[in-house]
């Protein structure tokens, strides 16, 4: 028998069931939709949404970096459509409530992006 094995196994074993219980707790529980709403009709992202909602982040970080520290202030796009590199002018031309686009997201999933260190973005007239 491996030395130490006999005082380790009852360890072992509540990690297994709290990792039991949490797994299946969560089972059956969908997580909520996060989908924020779509800007209006007519109107495209500048990446399709599946890219948007896995690697806007990444995008926007980019753009950042492309602007502030490369001067570039133009994004072609998967599809070849170019775009002003712009939070304000080109994802709040359409996406014009930040509460409901960007806040209900993050807050759900606890992140604390630090997009707005920098930009204040003013709430549209509802």
């Amino acid at each position: 028998m491996i030395p130490g094995l006999r005082r380790a196994l009852p360890g072992v074993a509540v990690f297994a069931a709290l990792a039991a219980c949490t797994f299946f707790r969560a089972r059956g529980s969908a997580f909520p939709d996060l989908a924020p709403p779509l800007a209006e009709k007519g109107s495209s992202c500048v990446e399709d949404r599946a890219f948007m909602a896995s690697s806007h982040m990444a995008l926007l970080a980019g753009w950042r970096d492309a602007a502030v520290r490369g001067n570039t202030r133009r994004y072609v796009a998967l599809d070849g459509r170019a775009w002003e590199i712009s939070l304000e002018k080109t994802c709040f031309s359409c996406h014009t409530r930040k509460s409901a686009f960007c806040d209900s997201c993050h807050a759900s999933l606890l992140a604390s992006p630090s997009c707005w260190e920098c930009h204040v973005i003013a709430e549209a007239a509802e």
